[in-house]
């Protein structure tokens, strides 16, 4: 059924004589300017993207075309959501050789990560339940997947390559009337994953100008934080974090966002169990969209799940919220190749404690 829509859509583009445009491509994804894999690195400026108005004023109406002057607008957009569903209506977005690229998301954002159950089931079948330490390479590297809970999706890229054959570019660039027209379909039917802060700011702040950011209505965002991270993220500093959830709340289009956090080692985890809360008060209010926020903890018992943190998710940043808590596993990827047990966990900073206590004017 895709393949023949694809080809049918392909067809009537052909031969209708439509009046094709390239320049604007940057228009429709993002570009960024990183430095092959190192987010570290210094960026030149962007260009800017070409606004929508511009675009718009410049469009031609298409009517000698069979697809646009006979199909109606709903026939239409059925073919759109055909072809953006034959592809994949989950999409990532990451960096690559200096570029924002695309793939297809191959994991269920809201099931439970699978890792959790082979540290387990290594747990068990090798007795280490008073170890430390052990040794598996594939574990090790899916544990310290960038791509956090998405490492499947990692590996299907790396497998099938970045920007695999799709549709959108060539619909997205065949006319400014079908770039309207597929832009409101894509907005309406895909969602953006992003498991890199770096690749979401891009995206979302730099390129805020750009159509299609303000067009997506639902983001998936799954991060590892370091403790470094953490402490520089904190609502008193204006930093990349806070600039991003800034940003989104100024999107008139978003609909939901679900955000899976997580410690890049044990240390960090417990950080993030620790100090996590405080991240959200860059929110100020309530968000406007449909915000999940999935967190780890060390309880151990349903009952405990269900508000392990108390009083610090108390603050009016977080009404009307979905806060999900879910296990910490007990073991984490270690700096020697193999996979470490938890750390012991400490106290919030006293700085953290005294901003908890302005903050809820206790």
């Amino acid at each position: 059924m895709a393949s023949l829509v694809r080809r049918i859509l392909g067809a009537v583009v052909r031969s209708a004589h439509i009046h094709h445009f390239g320049s604007e491509l940057e228009a429709v994804l993002p570009t960024s300017t990183v430095n092959g894999h190192d987010e570290d690195r210094e960026r030149t400026p962007l260009s800017e993207p070409i606004p929508a108005h511009q675009l718009a004023q410049t469009a031609h109406h298409q009517f000698q075309s069979d697809f646009f002057g006979k199909l109606p607008l709903e026939i239409r957009r059925q073919i759109y959501d055909e072809l953006w569903r034959s592809a994949g209506e989950s999409q990532h977005i990451f960096h690559m050789n200096g570029r924002l690229r695309r793939c297809v998301c191959v994991t269920d954002h809201d099931a439970e990560d699978e890792r959790d159950d082979i540290v387990e089931n290594f747990k068990l079948e090798k007795s280490l339940t008073h170890e430390t330490y052990f040794s598996n390479s594939a574990l090790h590297r899916q544990l310290s997947s960038t791509w956090t809970k998405h490492w499947k999706c990692e590996e299907h890229m790396a497998k099938h390559g970045p920007n695999e054959p799709a549709p959108f570019l060539p619909a997205l660039t065949t006319c400014k009337r079908m770039y309207f027209e597929c832009m409101e379909s894509i907005g309406e039917n895909v969602t953006l994953n992003f498991t890199s802060l770096q690749a979401a700011h891009d995206f979302a702040v730099v390129r805020r100008q750009a159509p299609i950011v303000s067009t997506i209505r639902r983001f998936n965002f799954s991060f590892y934080l370091s403790q470094q991270e953490i402490n520089k993220y904190m609502p008193w500093n204006d930093s990349q974090w806070k600039q991003l959830w800034e940003t989104l709340g100024g999107l008139e289009n978003v609909r939901q966002v679900k955000l899976w956090l997580d410690g890049r080692l044990g240390s960090d985890q417990h950080d993030l169990q620790l100090n996590g809360p405080a991240l959200f008060k860059c929110l100020d209010e309530a968000p406007k969209y449909r915000l999940s926020v999935n967190l780890p903890t060390d309880e151990d018992t349903e009952e405990k799940l269900t508000d392990p943190w108390g009083p610090r998710y108390a603050m009016d940043c977080f009404q009307g919220v979905e806060l999900q808590f879910r296990g910490a596993p007990a073991y984490r990827p270690s700096d020697k190749k193999g996979v470490c047990g938890p750390t012991n966990s400490g106290m919030p900073s006293l700085e953290v404690m005294a901003w908890y206590s302005m903050s809820m004017n206790v």
